[in-house]
């Protein structure tokens, strides 16, 4: 599949999270999450090495669908992950870095 094809099925399964989301059915959405966000970590390995802003894009995009899974072990290891690629670009570094800090906050409490 192509970077396209798994960042469609991704932006799919995140909108039927939302909607398990918005009906209350917390395990079905966090379970709709993670395979949203495992189809866009597939997605990120199809961007080129020409195509850094897909790749921060990408990166930032999958770790937020991990940490709305409560992922937190996936949601962790992606962004250290990307981060030790050095492809990220500058923009995704603090947006990253937040992601981070958000899962660091829920680990604790």
């Amino acid at each position: 599949m192509t970077w396209l094809e798994h960042h469609r099925k991704s932006e799919m399964l995140a909108c039927d999270a939302e909607t398990a989301s918005y009906r209350g059915d917390n395990t079905q959405a966090r379970e709709l999450y993670k395979k949203a966000a495992e189809v866009e970590e597939n997605a990120l390995q199809e961007v080129r090495h020409d195509q850094p802003r897909t790749y921060g894009i990408t990166a930032v995009s999958a770790v937020s669908l991990y940490l709305k899974a409560a992922e937190p072990q996936a949601a962790r290891y992606l962004p250290l992950r990307c981060l030790s690629a050095e492809r990220l670009p500058d923009f995704a570094y603090p947006q990253i870095h937040d992601l981070l800090d958000s899962i660091k906050a829920r680990r604790r409490r």
